[in-house]
């Protein structure tokens, strides 16, 4: 019993390490101009974050960005619904997926402590976010809320 609880104890020190490492390199990640576009993978219309970076700034349209991770159950629900409108608004909208275990300083930067988040970035920089599940009919009306 004891050696669990000093594995515990262990881990749960190397968790907050990381998290307070993540925290101070934010900064770094919000200075990368031009990053969507070179460190991101285009699937369909839903461009898929590759690297911890990512820069809103000179946002000429609409961004939407899923926070999400494999092992999570809502997420992998909630992906189809985004791709779909992903395709509905292409042109109109940018859409980008983040997995928050491949992007941690991009899910700090925003605030991201539950998912599956969705943000929304406007060109004039407000930033609006949405934690939680939601059906194709909620995600459809919250995106013309944001146009």
């Amino acid at each position: 019993m004891k050696k669990i609880n000093v594995f515990l104890a262990g881990v749960a020190l190397v968790a907050g390490l990381g998290l307070a490492s993540c925290a101070g390199k934010s900064a770094d990640s919000q200075n990368n101009a031009g990053a969507v576009a070179e460190t991101a993978v285009a699937e369909g219309s839903v461009i898929t974050l590759t690297e911890d970076a990512l820069d809103t700034k000179d946002a000429e349209q609409l961004m939407i960005i899923d926070f999400n991770a494999t092992w999570c159950g809502p997420c992998q629900k909630f992906a189809p619904i985004f791709k779909a409108a992903a395709e509905k608004y292409a042109g109109k909208v940018k859409f980008i997926s983040v997995d928050i275990e491949a992007c941690p300083e991009v899910a700090a930067q925003y605030g991201v402590s539950s998912i599956p988040q969705i943000t929304y970035v406007k060109p004039d920089g407000t930033v609006d976010s949405h934690v939680g599940l939601m059906s194709a009919e909620e995600f459809d009306a919250a995106i013309n809320a944001h146009l």
